[in-house]
């Protein structure tokens, strides 16, 4: 008898296990983070997608886990669209088989309460059925919780976000660059420095279509400003500074910078003043520009990539910085570490001071470099037009 229960044990878990292998959806997802982003207006939701962690019925005491995946709210300007493949039985959360697909529920009305955002949501096909999905934030404009009513009939759910562990907060500071890292008052402290960013835009200004991603360590991303040595004309030896784009380990872009004004951007959040660095594409030719936008003090936040295309510009990049000086945001702090904590930020610990170094400023060999005269290693090569 107990040989026989331990065969249908080892059944049942070989089949649990296949079923997570083979569930796209269960592998390919991770949670959304608490101290991944940060939503201080209405338009920093457009575009990110929640992933909570664990869930319950209004009423219900304890919350369940939730695998990853099997519940999504990804929010633009004029919808959400959502996963929700849970079912509440009294044995807890299960799967959902009939709730494969997505779908999308329009958004009527927002209202902005500061501590909490409520879109107020419309099925098209079924105007009657109202319902509303409500974002908690904590002090520092973090989303905790979600609470999601699908409308008359279906009960209303409560969504916890997850937390980053003090593991990922120490390998999250060692890596990304943040937005107390680098002065951007000129490009002295840029040269000879890798940037490593925390989140990117795909179609930044389109709000219906906006999508924030999250980058890991495995991605590869980085944007590398360095510069060479190569010869020039009358074999006189120039400084050439490039900017590289690398994406999983491989030089997606490389630019040759050069010149730098300070503009007044229009941006989203209100006009400022940004670093506005004028590129070109030594392969194309290409015209690019790349906005370095500053935060808190000329920080550098966050940075664009603009192609001209005739009189036009299209952003073809966007990155955000991760925020803080080197140090992660604070997880859910033990009241122990509140007092510390506020004491760090009354000193300003961690603003970095910007390295700076002599910018070389040469138009006769920048304007070489136009032309294409210049080539490594003391050879001479033409550059393609």
């Amino acid at each position: 008898m107990k040989r026989y229960l331990f065969v249908c044990l080892l059944l049942c878990s070989s089949a649990l296990l296949w079923a997570q292998e083979e569930d796209p959806v269960y592998n390919n997802e991770e949670y959304s983070l608490v101290d991944d982003h940060i939503f201080k207006h209405l338009h920093d939701f457009y575009g990110y997608t929640f992933v909570p962690a664990q869930g319950k019925l209004q009423f219900a005491h304890y919350p369940d886990p939730v695998p990853a995946g099997w519940v999504r709210f990804y929010i633009t300007k004029n919808q959400v669209t959502i996963l929700e493949r849970t079912e509440y039985r009294p044995g807890g959360i299960q799967v959902r088989p009939n709730r494969e697909k997505e779908y999308q529920l329009r958004i009527v009305e927002v209202e902005d309460r500061g501590v909490s955002v409520k879109f107020k949501l419309v099925d098209l096909q079924y105007p009657d059925l109202n319902g509303f999905l409500e974002l908690n934030k904590d002090g520092l404009g973090r989303v905790i919780m979600a609470k999601y009513f699908p409308g008359p009939g279906e009960p209303e759910r409560i969504y916890i976000m997850k937390y980053a562990s003090e593991e990922q907060l120490a390998a999250d500071k060692e890596y990304f660059t943040h937005q107390e890292d680098i002065k951007t008052n000129d490009m002295a402290p840029f040269w000879g420095k890798t940037i490593y960013p925390f989140l990117s835009y795909d179609n930044y200004y389109d709000y219906n279509n906006i999508k924030i991603n999250r980058i890991r360590p495995d991605d590869g991303i980085n944007i590398n400003f360095f510069e060479k040595t190569v010869i020039g004309k009358k074999d006189k030896e120039i400084t050439v500074q490039y900017i590289s784009f690398v994406e999983k380990g491989e030089k997606k872009m490389q630019l040759v910078f050069k010149e730098a004004n300070e503009v007044l951007v229009n941006h989203r959040d209100g006009n400022r003043k940004a670093l506005e660095l004028t590129c070109m594409d030594e392969v194309t030719r290409e015209q690019y520009y790349i906005i370095l936008h500053r935060g808190a003090l000329t920080y550098l936040k966050s940075m664009e990539v603009q192609l001209v295309k005739g009189k036009n510009r299209k952003t073809v990049f966007y990155y955000t910085l991760r925020p803080g000086a080197g140090t992660p945001l604070l997880a859910a702090p033990k009241k122990d570490d509140k007092k510390a904590a506020n004491e760090d930020k009354k000193e300003g610990k961690g603003l970095l001071q910007g390295i700076f170094s002599k910018n070389k400023d040469n138009k006769e060999d920048e304007k070489a470099v136009e032309e294409g005269n210049t080539s490594e290693e003391g050879t001479t090569s033409q550059q393609p037009d």
